[in-house]
């Protein structure tokens, strides 16, 4: 079983669902990638002649992404780029590149919130929070 670190992870994105090539659409100076976190509501069917609970799986529900960049807010390393498709509510085909570049997970995905942050003596950061909507993707 392969085991890597983080190092090296990319985000691509890309709103014509053509990615023009390996890198192209990176997000740039990003951090502190997690997700997206898979989930489902338990659906109760219990009814009066039940001897216990009972459910069934609900629809799944592919949750969230969470990333932080280090922000400049005119870069072309992407920043732009997601604060036009969070004004626009734009849905945008994302794709996690692990750093071997032989496993990608590719979503749709709108950028549900930005913030920005701006501290007197560290580096302007933006946490980003992407919903996942649709299924994920995962490598097989």
């Amino acid at each position: 079983m392969a085991r890597e670190i983080g190092l090296g992870t990319s985000l691509q994105a890309s709103s014509t669902a053509i990615f023009t090539s390996p890198s192209g659409g990176s997000i740039g100076r990003m951090r502190g990638l997690s997700g997206p976190t898979a989930g489902r509501n338990d659906v109760d069917i219990t009814a009066y002649d039940s001897t216990a609970r009972e459910f069934l799986p609900g629809i799944k529900d592919f949750g969230e992404l969470n990333f932080e960049l280090v922000w400049d807010p005119v870069a072309t390393t992407g920043h732009s780029s997601v604060r036009r498709w969070y004004l626009a509510n734009e849905i945008v085909n994302w794709k996690i590149v692990h750093p071997t570049t032989t496993s990608v997970v590719t979503f749709d995905g709108y950028v549900k919130s930005l913030g920005p942050t701006y501290p007197m003596d560290d580096a302007l950061a933006a946490a980003v929070v992407l919903k996942v909507t649709g299924a994920v993707i995962w490598p097989v």
